[in-house]
């Protein structure tokens, strides 16, 4: 019997909301081997339930649309079975709306649909994953994931989601999901790409397992692939407000001022290691900051003084740079020099302390502040007269400045 063909077996008494699935959600295949048990009582005692009906078929070609919210199945070839106040469905060939394969995908609707549970089995790719995200309810549980992510290559996704429908109070199409909502997945990576557009990075040639829990909980370790062309070791970690990606890696000096969108000032060359984090807060304040561990060996600094360093020397440094809609804000510790910048597509506006704690940064001023103590160069010999700061990426300020051999 086709789908359209059944429909003329439905009882006309059903719960509220199951009758307008069984006509809306359906929308086309085959069913083949279909098979009826029925059972029946002559005598039955108040409120007993005395009749049971229970239905089995195969599947072929199979079209529906579960929910409103989710995409849509196609090409479902598998085995369905209603069973008094349960159904359910084993997909052994099919594809979403979003292209995804759904090979071994099960889902039970229980207790007359008043909830589901889909035991989760599918090959995708990251665009498609990512646009899943986007156009579902998982937009406001993953509000992490940002319009300018992009991606390619494959990936596998396997777990469980339970989704609570309560029909029996509202329209199927009507209905909003409750904090009963529960979902664990495995997000298997292979050689794939994703590309942070917003933090201005590429993340290529991913490998490893990665794992989420509603609403907002991930985790994965060892996580193998590229970041600005370099092998890297990736991990995630989460809390209730915050999701954090570590990396461990290498970069090029023009790396970090692609990062920055900064211009090259001409003083630096070679590259380093490093331990980033990125933590992308999810309260009301909304904030991401990149955090950045070196020690900056391998990369030469054409500074005066004790500022320079050679290209294998090691001098520990820190970043924190934040994430803002009209700059980003970088504060940073380079030896015995803590200091603070402002940076759009060129500095705005900063202040440096050597020696002692960053000064505050002045936002009514477009300039450099620098105060403290540095040894190795004398103040004349470095910093330039009124009439030749105009060489400058920012006018220096100078506020108990000392600075001598």
């Amino acid at each position: 019997a086709s789908i359209d063909h059944s429909r003329q077996f439905v009882p006309e008494r059903l719960p509220a909301g199951l009758p307008e699935w069984l006509d809306q959600g359906p929308r086309g295949g085959l069913l083949e081997n279909i098979a009826f048990a029925y059972h029946g009582q002559i005598i039955v005692a108040p409120f007993e339930l005395g009749r049971r009906l229970e239905m089995s078929a195969n599947i072929s070609d199979g079209h529906v649309q579960y929910h409103p919210d989710w995409p849509e199945m196609f090409e479902l070839d598998g085995f369905i079975e209603v069973a008094g106040r349960d159904v359910r469905f084993r997909i052994d060939d099919g594809l979403s709306s979003f292209g995804s394969e759904v090979d071994g995908t099960r889902l039970l609707l229980a207790n007359n649909a008043a909830y589901a549970d889909l035991v989760l089995s599918t090959q995708t790719t990251v665009d498609a994953a990512l646009q899943f995200i986007r156009a579902t309810p998982l937009a406001q549980w993953m509000d992490f994931v940002t319009p300018d992510w992009r991606g390619a290559g494959p990936i596998t996704l396997d777990g469980t989601v339970h989704i609570p429908l309560k029909l029996a109070a509202d329209h199927i199409g009507e209905t909003s999901f409750d904090d009963e909502f529960a979902a664990r997945l495995d997000i298997g990576l292979s050689d794939t790409d994703l590309a942070l557009e917003d933090y201005r990075v590429n993340l290529e040639g991913l490998s490893g397992l990665v794992n989420y829990q509603y609403p907002a909980d991930i985790a994965a370790s060892n996580i193998r692939g590229r970041i600005f062309s370099q092998p890297a070791q990736f991990d995630a970690r989460s809390d209730e407000d915050t999701v954090i990606f570590s990396i461990v890696s290498q970069a090029g000096y023009r790396d970090v001022l692609e990062v920055l969108q900064a211009d090259d000032p001409g003083l630096l060359a070679g590259g380093f290691d490093y331990l980033a984090e990125l933590h992308i807060e999810r309260n009301e304040a909304q904030r991401t900051r990149l955090d950045v561990v070196s020690d900056l060996a391998g990369l030469a600094v054409d500074l005066p003084g004790e500022l320079g360093k050679l290209a294998e020397d090691a001098v520990a440094t820190d970043l924190q740079l934040y994430f803002g809609d009209e700059y980003q804000v970088l504060d940073f510790g380079y030896g015995q020099a803590r200091g603070s910048l402002h940076v759009a597509d060129a500095p705005l506006r900063g202040a440096i302390g050597f020696g002692q704690p960053a000064p505050e940064v002045d936002v009514s001023r477009s300039d450099l502040l620098l105060t403290g103590q540095v040894a190795g160069f004398s103040i004349d010999e470095v910093i330039p007269d009124d009439s030749e700061q105009a060489g400058l990426l920012l006018p220096l300020r100078l506020e108990d400045m000392l600075a001598e051999y």
